[in-house]
């Protein structure tokens, strides 16, 4: 009997706090009187045209309905002098999971020159409420492609659903709300500068990525307002992806006085540990940062955070965000009676829902593992803190030292193959070869998961793809060829000389400007190739060959010509130019054509243009490997080949592109070591003092061009930057 009497009290209590449960969810399939009619048997056929159709000096109230069905446009909404409300056709008023209308397009900044001219809705009017829409950005991977940019003061987003993968929604300016939607994304996808946004009772759903972050606020000063609480909400894998456990971030600090509070939340593993990040290792922006959680649960929750972020003894109240007149614009229907920080319950029992900094204090362990920790020796916590931290800062750069790696042990497996007396592969062959597989894995891979624009790429750039394509193959060609003939270090040296290239190639095709250090830089890297080719006419009395240590058995037996070493060089400098006109042609074609289309152009070209150069020369036939240790070095060429692209280019989406940089000159390091102990050499004095010419030039250009960014570009696009090499 008291069972049954707690079971319906319990009914009652549920039926006193949230009514809606007990009662139908309503529908809206009906344009609200006065509204402007979209779609179905509207006036209007395109939510553009409806828009445009609003008066712009009226002061009277404004609405739109839009019918359900999925409109492929980009709509803009101008500054009004009324309020405007926009409507869409649902199956429940309530929430997201009934909407029936999509807005979609996928313009990027590939081909646009702002990211807010990206967006699927350009939404510049001030009070404005959105209720039921889906708004999309198809772009994907590879460039900021916006869903929503919210560019006015008290604009509401009210069952709505957001979809895009970088930079999903730009809250940039004056107070937003946005309420039981659907947030989708993977890099900084609700990002802005000077917005104060409140997030209530939001999915956030993460897609595959190997690395993202939800937020990325860009406050620059703390006279700026701008503020983001994300409040009563989940953060979670994306339907229908697999996201790895400590593969996202809350959020990174896009300027310096980033502030973001994560509260009442539940999160799955896909957070990290650590819970938010800095900006990038050299360039970490967190002294003066405001991150702050509250009361979240879920395994995300759990782990020792970073230290620049904070607990808080009490909940963000929505008025420290939106201000005292909040319920003037918002739609409290939507946001009333969620949880602690709200409209009628501002702050946990006990607390008053006041400012942030007042409240903030050191991490403490409120989850079994943190308070795990707590119990450790204090030296143990601070070591263990401290390898997180470099951890953190490091692994980036660890990738890339592996990528390198990789490459220094393709390039010796290529060598040991080409110079194999039993049956020596030609340059060609071994490029046949490693390009086939390469072509097919790739194809393969573009075809499953279904990359844009594949396989041929966007109209307009399909030219560019061939030359990058064509000069890919040329700048592979002069390092195996090379390879052939040359010691391992030299041939390595010489493809140093891409930079310095790259700058020269830049200037003249692209009229990019090349100063009087960048032309001493490419003087002095040449004057470095003549010490490593060591021409007779300059260096009567060097040798050709490096010094070999007599007790190494496994020295090579064989000497090359004056001549043969010429040729190997030239025939290296001309692919470290066809490898530059590779790069300045990836620059060109920029994100508009994704990495796979790239890489599947190069390997395809290379493949067909070393198979026809195989059948037209007369002294070159198709050869199979015959013993085990050829097969080996086959396989070793295409695996280590893959993992060189693959690690390299998970380091740079880590590591910012100066460090990465100069860790490539790495590669000259492990070629020293290899050619001592599988070779017993030691290169001459005149090819290390080449090296330092070649190298340093490199850095310097590098540094040249590193410090001749401008502030402008950066605050654009300074989450993308990529080392120029990563092409290949």
């Amino acid at each position: 009997m008291l069972a049954s009497l707690a079971f319906v009290l319990s009914l009652a209590a549920s039926a006193v706090a949230a009514p809606t449960a007990l009662v139908p969810r309503a529908g809206r399939t009906s344009a609200p009187t006065g509204c402007l009619a979209v779609g179905g048997s509207g006036k209007y056929k395109t939510v553009q045209s409806a828009v445009e159709a609003l008066s712009a000096s009226g002061t009277a109230a404004q609405c739109i309905y839009i019918a359900k069905g999925t409109y492929k446009e980009q709509v803009y909404i101008k500054p009004l002098k009324s309020a405007l409300t926009i409507y869409g056709e649902t199956t429940d008023t309530s929430s997201y999971s009934g909407n029936t209308v999509t807005i979609t397009q996928g313009k990027s900044q590939d081909n646009t020159p702002n990211n807010d001219e990206t967006a699927t809705l350009r939404a510049w009017t001030p009070n404005l409420k959105v209720y039921n829409i889906n708004l999309v950005n198809t772009r994907g991977m590879g460039s900021q492609a916006l869903a929503l940019s919210a560019n006015a003061d008290k604009q509401g987003y009210y069952g709505c659903q957001f979809k895009g993968y970088q930079d999903t929604i730009l809250a940039q300016v004056g107070n937003q709300v946005y309420a039981k939607s659907y947030i989708e994304g993977a890099t900084d996808f609700i990002f802005g500068q000077k917005a104060t946004a409140w997030f209530e009772n939001v999915s956030i759903g993460v897609l595959t990525a190997s690395q993202g972050y939800v937020t990325a606020n860009g406050r620059e000063s703390d006279s700026n307002p701008s503020y983001y609480v994300i409040n009563n909400s989940k953060i979670a894998a994306a339907p229908g992806n697999t996201v790895k456990a400590g593969a996202y971030f809350l959020g990174r600090p896009w300027r310096n006085y980033s502030r973001v509070v994560v509260q009442n939340t539940s999160m799955t593993n896909v957070i990290n540990a650590a819970g938010w990040r800095a900006w990038n290792t050299d360039d970490p922006r967190t002294d003066k940062v405001t991150y702050g959680e509250y009361a979240n649960t879920g395994d995300g929750s759990k782990g020792t955070r970073a230290s620049f972020s904070k607990k808080l003894t009490a909940a963000v109240g929505i008025s420290t965000v939106l201000g005292s007149d909040y319920k003037n614009w918002v739609d409290a229907a939507y946001i009333q009676k969620m949880s602690y920080g709200t409209v009628d319950s501002p702050a946990a029992p006990g607390h008053s829902g006041v400012d942030l900094v007042q409240h903030l204090q050191p991490a403490a362990p409120d989850t079994a593992r943190d308070a795990e920790e707590a119990h450790q020796p204090a030296l143990w916590r601070r070591v263990t803190a401290s390898l997180r931290v470099f951890y953190d800062r490091n692994f980036g750069l660890f990738l890339v030292f592996l990528a390198q790696t990789c490459g220094s042990i393709m390039n010796t497996a290529a060598k040991l193959l080409a110079n194999d007396p039993s049956i020596k592969f030609h340059a060609l062959q071994i490029i046949f070869i490693r390009m086939l597989c390469t072509t097919i894995i790739c194809s393969i891979y573009s075809w499953y998961h279904a990359v844009p624009d594949f396989p041929l790429g966007q109209k307009g750039i399909k030219g560019l793809l061939v030359l990058r394509g064509t000069a890919g193959f040329v700048g592979l060609f002069g390092l195996y060829y090379s390879l052939s003939w040359l010691e391992i270090s030299d041939a390595t040296v010489i493809t140093f000389l891409i930079p310095t290239m790259t700058a020269i190639v830049c200037f003249v095709w692209l009229r990019e400007p090349f100063t009087w250090k960048e032309a001493l830089c490419s003087f002095i890297a040449f004057c470095g190739v003549l010490f490593v080719a060591r021409p007779p006419w300059l260096f009567p009395s060097s040798h050709m060959n490096p010094v070999v240590d007599d007790s190494n058995r496994k020295a090579p037996t064989s000497s090359i010509t004056a001549e043969q070493r010429t040729m190997a060089i030239l025939i290296a400098i001309l692919g470290t130019f066809g490898a530059s006109t590779a790069y300045a042609t990836i620059r060109v074609i920029g994100k508009r054509a994704h990495s796979l289309i790239s890489v599947n152009y190069f390997s395809f070209i290379a493949t067909m243009a070393s198979f026809v150069l195989i059948l037209v020369h007369p002294s070159l036939h198709f050869v199979m490997p015959k013993t085990l240790g050829q097969w080996g070095l086959i396989a070793i060429i295409g695996l280590f080949g893959f993992l060189l692209q693959f690690l390299l280019t998970e380091g740079l989406q880590r590591e910012k592109g100066g460090r990465a940089t100069n860790l490539t000159y790495l590669q000259l390091v492990f070629a020293l070591v290899v050619e001592k102990l599988i070779w017993g050499t030691t290169p001459p004095v005149e090819s290390l003092v080449g090296a330092v010419l070649i190298i340093g030039a490199a850095i310097a250009v590098s540094l040249q061009k590193e410090g001749g960014k401008s502030k402008k570009v950066e605050a654009v696009n300074d989450e993308e930057r990529r080392l120029l090499r990563e092409g290949d």
